[in-house]
């Protein structure tokens, strides 16, 4: 008869990880978030490239998407390597291997210091499309820089949640001990 203390413990052959919750959110988010950025440059690009300017209407979406200042040009290529690495940090943190918890935390790092950058360097392009959008009236200056203020901190809020999420969990000890 065997006692309990003979008995293999369980997962003991299989080749299970064990992987936080939250790690397997965060490497979903990644990999979505990855592909998003990617996705959006592939589109972006589609959209310059099809937008016909002999037409000579002023297409304000073409606008906010042009990226006539050389800095933000750099920007675009330099997220799309990012959101690569995002994409491949998402499949090692699935696999729990330290590189995908470093990668997480180099994106979360250019990525806070990018949204400042880009939306900084995108506010004036903002304001032009509020200010033609508002049709020129007595208040429309006014209304315009409100509109493009509001317009910019939206989007720099959506931009620093998932890498706020990810250097507020993975700085974390207990999370790092996991790798």
């Amino acid at each position: 008869m065997s006692s309990p203390d003979d008995l293999p413990e369980p997962n003991s052959d299989s080749k299970t990880v064990d992987r936080p919750l939250g790690v397997t959110i965060f490497a979903i988010l990644n990999v979505l978030f990855g592909l998003a950025g990617v996705g959006g440059f592939l589109v972006t690009s589609l959209v310059s490239l099809l937008s016909d300017p002999a037409q000579g209407t002023p297409n304000p979406i073409e606008e906010i998407l042009s990226v006539s200042n050389p800095i933000l040009t750099v920007l675009e290529w330099v997220n799309v390597v990012f959101s690569a690495a995002l994409i491949a940090s998402g499949i090692a943190l699935f696999k729990m291997r330290p590189v995908g918890r470093t990668l997480s935390l180099v994106y979360a790092f250019y990525s806070i210091g990018y949204v400042a950058l880009s939306n900084a360097l995108r506010f004036p392009l903002f304001y032009k499309v509020m200010l033609s959008a508002t049709g020129g009236g007595e208040d429309a200056e006014a209304i315009a820089q409100i509109a493009a203020i509001i317009f910019t901190v939206v989007i720099g809020f959506i931009g620093l949640l998932l890498p706020t999420a990810l250097l507020i969990y993975f700085l974390r000890a207990a999370v790092k001990a996991k790798f």
